[in-house]
């Protein structure tokens, strides 16, 4: 039945109606999916059913793209006429101008087809809805949704799809199947994220086609901790400091007065021997050792020497001040010695002298033949001990605070969790030893040192 409609009047009306026939035969095929490509291998079985025109015209989906033809020996064709549209349908035409049959059999298209899903949502539940983000939470609840659109950015309903959803560590954590698109939407069902998967990068798949065309997509998406989370490395590390503060806490919270009375020996730190021509011949520690002390004694050498050049004083130099720390200097006969100090006291430049002058009387021949033997001042403790009457406790005193500087300096150094718990370990340990020297002498050091360890938790 044809009807036509019109708003004018027609004196007459022909009409011709001419028949179109079009003998279809069904293709098979299957398809490859690449990072990059979907191709499909299609399968056209030819039969002579007629004279005149095309020997063949083959149906394909009007967003694919021909890339090779091959006749039923395998051999690659020229493709003539198209793509075309004909009878609302997509066409490709096989012509031969030569009228050389293609032979009885199968012939192969390869195609490339567009991918129709290229981004993925992930939503998180917070109250009765879900919200888009760009990172899902363990201990969440959350719904994965795949965009189906085509080429021209049209939804695409129908088919179905398949989802896949893997932890960091390749654990399949959800599947699902038969997915239907609604408006372009794949949705998933809703998804309890446990906290037993763990955090890291997870890896979401989505498979879905309706028979003609594709969508593949694969994404990867940061699973994080819940809000709040306080991870097991940190409570390890909130219990060792924890029991540090404890270990050495006083029970009164020890005078703090003691950390700034100091008798005048309590302020030495290295005493240094030069030769004249500025030469290391002997250093002592008294309690805080230095890496390297020929430095520290080519230096002092350097100085004394630029600074009479610079001034042309015949005196020598006496003491350097350098804010907190002082170097004090006396010169010998065959020798240089320098202390370093906290303090610049008339009784630190008495002993000092008194020092240079024994030093002399018992090493003074050995030194203008010294040839760098150590073995010829193996007695020079002696001496030190006589002019700075340094106790053991105080060495020991000494030793504890550059212990807890050395610990605060590679502290500061530290970002991994694990070794930050490591040395937390190695810091308790020595402060349970040195517990009541700490509380007397070295509390403000400590604090320092908790004062770190708190930051480096915190971030």
């Amino acid at each position: 039945t044809i009807t036509i409609t019109t708003n004018k009047t027609i004196d007459s009306l022909e009409i011709e109606i001419k028949n179109y026939y079009v003998y279809e035969i069904k293709a098979s095929g299957f398809y490859n999916i690449t990072d990059n490509t979907i191709e499909w291998n299609i399968t056209y079985p030819y039969y002579e059913i007629g004279v005149g025109g095309p020997e063949l015209w083959f149906l394909y989906e009007s967003d694919w793209e021909l890339k090779h033809f091959y006749n039923t020996i395998g051999t690659e064709l020229e493709v003539f006429f198209g793509p075309i549209s004909l009878y609302n349908e997509s066409y490709y035409g096989l012509f031969d101008l030569w009228y050389t049959p293609l032979g009885f059999g199968d012939c192969t298209a390869i195609f490339q087809s567009p991918n129709y899903c290229n981004s993925i949502n992930t939503k998180i539940k917070i109250g009765e809805d879900f919200q888009n983000k760009g990172y899902l939470q363990l201990g969440k609840t959350i719904k994965l949704e795949a965009e189906i659109r085509d080429s021209f950015n049209t939804p695409i309903s129908g088919g179905q799809g398949n989802l896949t959803f893997r932890s960091s560590s390749g654990q399949m954590i959800y599947q699902e199947s038969n997915l239907i698109s609604y408006n372009g939407i794949l949705n998933s069902s809703e998804i309890p994220l446990s906290t037993s998967y763990g955090v890291g990068m997870y890896e979401i798949d989505i498979f879905w086609t309706d028979g003609k065309e594709i969508a593949y997509y694969t994404m990867y998406i940061e699973v994080r901790h819940p809000e709040g989370y306080i991870s097991f490395e940190t409570i390890m590390l909130f219990t060792l400091l924890i029991g540090l503060v404890v270990s050495v806490m006083p029970a009164s919270l020890i005078t703090r007065k003691y950390i700034r009375q100091r008798n005048w020996e309590k302020t030495l730190h290295n005493l240094f021997v030069l030769s004249k021509d500025g030469v290391s011949i002997y250093n002592y520690s008294f309690g805080i050792e230095l890496k390297k002390p020929e430095l520290i004694s080519g230096m002092i050498s350097a100085l004394t020497s630029f600074i009479k050049e610079a001034t042309g004083s015949k005196k020598s130099l006496r003491t350097i001040d350098q804010q907190d720390k002082k170097l004090i200097l006396n010169q010998g006969e065959y020798i240089t010695v320098a202390l370093l100090c906290d303090k610049d006291l008339p009784i630190i430049h008495k002993r000092i002298s008194k020092f240079t002058q024994s030093f002399e009387n018992n090493y003074g021949k050995h030194i203008l033949k010294w040839r760098g033997e150590q073995a010829i001042f193996k007695g020079a403790e002696a001496i030190v001990a006589k002019n700075f009457p340094v106790s053991m406790e105080e060495q020991v005193i000494r030793g504890v605070r550059q212990k807890l500087f050395e610990f605060r300096e590679r502290l500061i150094t530290i970002e991994d969790p694990i070794q930050i718990i490591s040395m937390m370990r190695e810091i308790t340990e020595f402060t349970s030893r040195y517990q009541e020297i700490i509380n007397k002498y070295a509390f403000k050091d400590f604090n320092e040192l908790i004062k770190i360890s708190e930051e480096k938790i915190h971030t």
